[in-house]
């Protein structure tokens, strides 16, 4: 019996061992294939943007189908520069005022519409034009990979500097319920996505929330590079082409994460929110963007 047990656990070891050589193996090799891998992402490039987009979900307690048009909830643009080893990320409001989308009658819009009325192309088309920018990738992303990565990686931790905080939306499907207390709170997957989400709880709504993702991406970031995780990092990797539509290969994508954990730092992330102001049109609000300054963002 004891030889029996002794032998399992021998098994069980060897496979642990096995799973974990398996996932490293892909970054083991990646320093040997850099010069390629680099140049087929980077085109030696100064500057890459990538669109990053995440959207609502179209589900509600009265109708589950989720293969309907939704609005992108979230826009970023990141803007990595190879040679300085530094990123960018910029948020654009999803209120952001547009006088006219393509595909719509409709003299006033919103630009979360552009996904709506265009999916990707009409959103990245837009955006270019608006911002007067080549965007070279795009992601698209919904809750279940937030919720992948986060559980993942055994939960992340926040701090909430508010007052505790409690808000139900029993409507969506899944609910969104936020629960947050004054300090550190551990987030699993499901409450991430709640915390992204969260904006009502923010004095200027929409801008604290993009704030606030901007830095649970941040922290996110400082998560992966922790050496205990560098071993998660393909699991997650799956996780993200399993439940993102994009324009990446695997083997980008792969790159890309042995790109930043190799050699970004945390110092060297950048946030910007671009300026503008509220307004409101026929009862509606909107968020009107200095368009030249947010250009400017992007002049490097």
């Amino acid at each position: 019996m004891r030889f029996i047990k002794g032998f399992f656990k021998f098994i069980f070891s060897f496979l642990i061992a096995i799973v974990i050589i398996l996932s490293i193996g892909a970054f083991a090799v990646l320093p040997k294939l850099e010069n390629e891998y680099e140049k087929d992402v980077f085109s030696n490039r100064d500057s890459i943007n990538y669109l990053l987009i995440g959207k609502e979900s179209s589900a509600t307690v009265d109708n589950k189908d989720t293969s309907g048009p939704v609005h992108s909830d979230t826009l970023m643009i990141a803007t990595i520069f190879p040679k300085q080893n530094k990123v960018e990320l910029t948020s654009i409001p999803r209120d952001t005022y547009i006088e006219y989308l393509p595909n719509s009658k409709k003299r006033h819009q919103k630009i979360n519409a552009a996904f709506f009325l265009g999916g990707v192309d009409e959103t990245r088309d837009v955006l270019e034009d608006f911002l007067d920018i080549k965007i070279d990738n795009y992601m698209v992303v919904d809750y279940k990979t937030i919720i992948g990565i986060i559980d993942t990686l055994g939960g992340i931790d926040i701090e909430w500097e508010y007052n505790d905080y409690h808000y139900e939306d029993n409507w969506t499907d899944p609910p969104l319920v936020i629960d947050f207390k004054n300090g550190i709170n551990h987030l699993d997957g499901e409450k991430a996505v709640s915390y992204l989400r969260t904006r009502k709880a923010y004095k200027d709504q929409d801008l604290g929330r993009m704030k606030a993702q901007q830095q649970f991406l941040v922290k996110l970031f400082e998560e992966m590079k922790d050496p205990k995780n560098i071993v998660l990092v393909p699991k997650m990797l799956r996780i993200v082409e399993e439940n993102t539509e994009t324009n990446l290969e695997f083997k980008e994508m792969l790159y890309l994460a042995y790109y930043g954990l190799r050699n970004v730092d945390k110092d060297n992330i950048i946030l910007n929110t671009v300026e503008g102001r509220d307004k409101r049109i026929n009862g509606i609000d909107y968020y009107e963007i200095n368009k030249e300054a947010a250009r400017e963002l992007f002049r490097n």
